[in-house]
């Protein structure tokens, strides 16, 4: 079923609004267009279970449209690189999310996490001014998804607390942070400092991290204990 759910997502963001609301009535929902629609967006967003007959519907529609299937199944123990399906930096609330999903289909549920860079300042820092950084960010989710769509929104949970300026750290103790912006890929590193440096708001130049950025999904291990590497998952978009 995740196979052709994750058929249906590609071919549900290629479509515009009328061809969302014909393939919607292919599929055999009734109604307005907006109910067929919405009805067909929870099989998209994996809230609703798919039927065997829709499925049979979408691996048709699928292979018409692009011919040889390409969708992969991630199992158990595995991980991906989604680093291109976000913007490659941000500066506020605003979803980071391409909008686009890779072409995977996920038998087993999956976690996302982040390693960024955010341009922040320690407002509880000893210096009443406060000192602007520039400075990794791990941004772990804690819930699982089986769906792309599922996983980004739970990364955009993480990244819209760093910009509400409130953190816990481990011991426990809330330390308060402005954020200027957010780098999600190497590519967005140059942008952010050098907007961050041009702007008044930051009062002092930053400098970028040496770290690499990117945004990983990986499988929970069915088995606790098992220990090695995760195979890295790799595909053709």
């Amino acid at each position: 079923m995740e196979h052709a759910r994750a058929q249906m997502v590609q071919i549900w963001e290629d479509l515009d609004q009328k061809g969302k609301d014909d393939f919607s009535s292919m599929l055999g929902f009734k109604g307005k267009p907006e109910s067929r629609r919405r009805s067909a967006r929870r099989l998209v967003q994996g809230s609703r279970s798919i039927s065997d007959e829709k499925q049979q519907k979408i691996r048709r529609s699928y292979s018409q449209r692009y011919g040889r299937d390409k969708v992969v199944d991630l199992v158990d123990r595995e991980k991906v690189d989604v680093t291109e399906y976000f913007k490659d930096v941000v500066y506020d609330k605003t979803r980071a999310w391409t909008g686009e999903s890779p072409p995977l289909a996920f038998q087993v549920p999956y976690r996302i996490r982040a390693v960024a860079m955010a341009v922040q300042k320690d407002s509880t820092a000893d210096d009443i001014e406060g000192l602007w950084t520039a400075s990794e960010v791990e941004l772990w989710t804690s819930g699982l998804g089986r769906t792309f769509s599922q996983l980004a929104s739970m990364l955009q949970f993480e990244i819209d607390r760093l910009f509400e300026g409130k953190i816990v750290t481990v011991d426990g103790v809330e330390r308060f942070y402005e954020t200027f912006g957010i780098a999600l890929s190497d590519s967005g590193k140059a942008p952010l400092i050098a907007k961050a440096n041009a702007s008044d708001r930051v009062t002092n130049d930053v400098a970028s991290v040496f770290t690499s950025l990117d945004v990983v999904i990986f499988s929970t291990p069915k088995a606790i204990g098992i220990k090695g590497a995760y195979e890295k998952v790799t595909y053709d978009d």
